[in-house]
């Protein structure tokens, strides 16, 4: 290849249409995700910033986080709008899809002090795994449990799992706002609290999964995880 001229050597000579064009393509939808993300993130924090917030709670989680605790914060899929903002700078680990749409949930990720980790191909053997491997060392994870796609508050296995492998605690998270929009036609029920609405943080009670649960015992503590994150919420 060197006794090609310069401006030739780190040329791919390929034909229009070809594979060669991916990178560019790939470059590009990188640029496209990173902008879109920054834009959301802009619009969001001019969002949240009207709201009347009451997050005293948070110092259950920031205790924990302070003695080395590993936490994974669980909470419902229609949540996660309003939750976005009132967990911000937390530096919690959020796990997002391989993709454009991935990539910029991970760039807003990034803007709300949020550790994005985009989840490898390959099922959900290869996804379970990473996210083993990114979550160890005291660190804290958010899983809308019951995404991505329902049913709708019904705690999934992997929260279980995880903390049952980890050693992690397990701490229930819900959002309070009124006045807000719930959409009923989204699976999730998805919440928007409406501009200058009246937000608030609730946090619930740790905890703590026996270690080395499987089968018919992860089913009964995902049944009891399920049962916190509502009693949370509708706590007086």
């Amino acid at each position: 290849m060197n006794d090609l001229p310069p401006d030739c050597r780190n040329r791919r000579i390929t034909k229009p249409g070809s594979m060669a064009v991916m990178p560019l393509n790939a470059s590009i939808k990188a640029v496209l995700a990173r902008l879109l993300g920054n834009a959301i993130a802009f619009v969001y924090h001019l969002w949240s910033a009207s709201w009347s917030v009451d997050k005293a709670e948070i110092a259950r989680l920031e205790e924990l986080s302070a003695a080395g605790k590993g936490v994974i914060l669980v909470f419902w899929h229609g949540k996660f709008l309003p939750l976005f903002a009132l967990l911000e700078g937390q530096h919690a680990v959020v796990f997002t899809s391989e993709g454009f749409r991935g990539n910029v949930i991970a760039r807003i990720c990034q803007k709300f002090g949020y550790v994005p980790s985009i989840l490898p191909p390959g099922g959900q053997g290869a996804a379970y795994r990473h996210m083993i491997r990114e979550s160890r060392h005291g660190k804290t994870v958010a899983f809308a449990t019951d995404g991505p796609l329902g049913p709708h508050r019904q705690a999934k296995p992997g929260a279980v799992q995880m903390a049952s492998q980890l050693g992690f605690l397990i701490l229930p998270v819900s959002v309070v706002s009124q006045p807000k929009r719930v959409m009923e036609k989204r699976w999730d029920k998805r919440e928007w609290p409406h501009w200058g609405a009246s937000v608030t943080l609730r946090i619930g009670d740790p905890i703590r999964i026996p270690a080395g649960m499987k089968g018919d015992a992860v089913r009964r503590w995902s049944a009891i995880v399920t049962r916190a994150i509502d009693a949370n919420e509708h706590r007086k």
